[in-house]
């Protein structure tokens, strides 16, 4: 005969039962009389409602029931979650090099070690003589790039030709006319906006000595741009800048004006004493820079060869001035045609290639060293200019 639980005991027991279901846990010790799986779905229901199928099929009540708390848990505070691994930290983008740190020849794509070259025609626009034989020296010859005189005589002459040819042509900044009547560079300007420039015929002035005294650096970046703005309306898209006989070189201030007006262009920039700062503020300028303008003309080619020969690694320019022999321009300055007309010589024939290749030297033109300036300028620069 068995022993029916006082009705007390029971609902003492259903009660417990129903305290530790609610709070997510298992009773310490399970009661001597537990209600079935059915009765204890009905039991934990709200008075009135049916179990739900799922508490009603055999097991279900186990398997919807939550785990048991872990040993040590306070009451009430439900489960804890299991510790979860710090989420990774994302990696930092690395930080790029300074400009002045990075190596030219590995930013143009070549291996360390490789020696580049740029041949550069200066003095483009000079004469009808010096426009042929530097689109020579570019299509036939050695040269990579020129640069436009834009107060000379012929210069909008030597941009149809360029232009048709897409050649690499840059802008030769000038503050002298050192050829006097015969061949008179004019600033583009008017005079009296830039008087400091201006000598003798309302041309510029004649000598290096005159300009470094004189030129105010306001007047100078007035007249740089006018000149780079005239070349442009022309039809140009300048590869670079440099300096008729060194406008910028002698003076921290005029070169501060190249500089500004390089990197306001995003055009690379021929330097000589201040490459350091140049490239301390992105611009890819030549390491080093040769010109033989004042070697006698027999000795030249001689001359040329042995610089190809002990070319350093990295990257190096070289001007060379080029002319065709006619009677003009011989009546104009026999030595000075007899310098250029060599220099075309040299730079059209094949020794001097055989030489490049002998020692593997690489020939670019400045579209290059733009296209770099401009890929760093896409990076982020401090200047904060864009190409105009």
């Amino acid at each position: 005969m068995s022993v029916r639980p006082a009705p007390r005991l029971v609902a003492r027991h259903v009660l417990v039962l129903a305290l530790f279901t609610a709070i997510g846990c298992a009773p310490p010790h399970a009661p001597a009389l537990s209600p079935s799986p059915a009765g204890a779905a009905r039991a934990s229901s709200p008075a009135g409602a049916s179990p739900s199928p799922a508490a009603a099929r055999p097991g279900a009540a186990l398997a919807a029931s939550p785990p048991p708390a872990a040993a040590g848990e306070g009451r009430g505070e439900g489960r804890s979650e299991p510790p979860k691994a710090p989420a990774p930290s994302p990696t930092p983008a690395p930080t790029p090099l300074p400009f002045e740190s990075r190596s030219l020849v590995r930013e143009l794509g070549f291996p360390p070690g490789t020696r580049v070259l740029l041949i550069n025609a200066d003095d483009a626009g000079l004469t009808p003589e010096v426009n042929r034989a530097t689109v020579q020296v570019i299509t036939a010859g050695l040269a990579g790039s020129a640069t436009l005189l834009v107060p000379a005589p012929a210069a909008p002459e030597f941009v149809a030709l360029a232009r048709v040819r897409a050649l690499d042509v840059g802008i030769h900044l000038c503050l002298n006319s050192e050829w006097g009547e015969s061949l008179p560079f004019c600033p583009v300007l008017p005079l009296d906006r830039v008087p400091s420039l201006v000598g003798a015929g309302g041309r510029f002035v004649a000598t290096l000595a005159q300009r470094d005294a004189r030129a105010r650096p306001a007047e100078v970046e007035a007249e740089f741009r006018a000149q780079i703005e005239r070349a442009r309306a022309w039809g140009l898209d300048p590869t670079h800048l440099d300096g008729h006989m060194g406008c910028y070189d002698y003076r921290p201030d005029l070169f501060a004006v190249a500089l500004r007006i390089a990197l306001e262009y995003a055009l690379p920039l021929r330097v000589g004493l201040f490459s350091p700062a140049a490239r301390k503020r992105g611009v890819p300028c030549p390491e080093r820079f040769a010109m033989f303008y004042d070697t006698p003309a027999a000795q030249k080619k001689a001359a040329y060869i042995r610089f190809l020969r002990a070319l350093a690694p990295g990257v190096t320019e070289l001007a060379i001035h080029v002319a065709e022999d006619t009677p003009a321009w011989r009546a104009l300055d026999p030595a000075e045609a007899a310098l250029r007309t060599t220099d075309l010589a040299v730079f059209t024939d094949s020794e001097l290639r055989a030489v490049l290749a002998e020692e593997r030297i690489v020939t670019l033109g400045w579209r290059a060293l733009r296209d770099l300036m401009r890929r760093w300028r896409a990076e982020g620069s401090t200047s904060g200019e864009r190409p105009r």
